[in-house]
């Protein structure tokens, strides 16, 4: 960039991006809330063990496309009960793709078609802590990486205020901080907006 291009970059101020990036950069916080830690170990533990823990209600099914749409599934299931202190009525929708089929690009330049399994899960639903709070969660899950995760909690009129966020970074939010003025949020790093209040 030229002498004169940064000096009127200076002048015209921050772009979007990176007021974006500033304001995300002061939403961060150190560590999710435990309540919501232990919302989401619970249904990571419902989700994950087989035969489900004691206490949990949980079903899911799978749809096999024919065709040429063979070789893709399309899950639907839910989790409900308790586990761990925590009441859990989450629901599940997700797809598997057997065969991903994408270019990469090899370290002398040249292309090479790859193939992969590609796993998608959304959780959403509701959880009521030990001490009888209630909240609520969003999750996607993209092969082993959680793409988002979204709390919200019930304040004194009823709503569920959305608290925090976790980006695919593993980086968490403080959601007060983030877009204030603005209805809905948009995860840092995700292209991804959940509400701010749910009732």
């Amino acid at each position: 960039m030229s002498r004169t291009g940064e000096l009127l970059r200076r002048l015209q101020g921050p772009t979007s991006d990176q007021e974006e990036s500033a304001l995300a950069k002061r939403a961060e916080t150190s560590q999710l809330w435990p309540r919501f830690t232990k919302a989401f170990d619970a249904i990571a533990r419902a989700f994950g063990e087989q035969p489900p823990p004691q206490g949990i209600n949980r079903e899911f099914t799978t749809f096999d496309w024919n065709g040429v749409d063979e070789g893709i599934h399309d899950h639907n299931g839910f989790i409900n009960g308790r586990i761990n202190g925590i009441d859990l009525q989450i629901k599940l929708k997700g797809t598997t793709i057997d065969d991903q089929q994408q270019y990469a690009i090899l370290p002398d330049g040249k292309w090479q078609l790859q193939h992969s399994r590609e796993r998608y899960v959304f959780f959403k639903g509701t959880f009521v802590s030990a001490d009888g709070r209630k909240g609520a969660v969003e999750m996607q899950h993209k092969n082993d990486t959680w793409l988002y995760k979204a709390f919200w909690l019930e304040t004194r009129n009823g709503f569920l205020q959305l608290e925090q966020v976790v980006g695919p970074d593993g980086v968490i939010y403080d959601a007060g901080k983030l877009e204030q003025d603005k209805k809905e949020v948009t995860i840092p790093g995700t292209r991804t907006s959940v509400t701010r209040f749910k009732t």
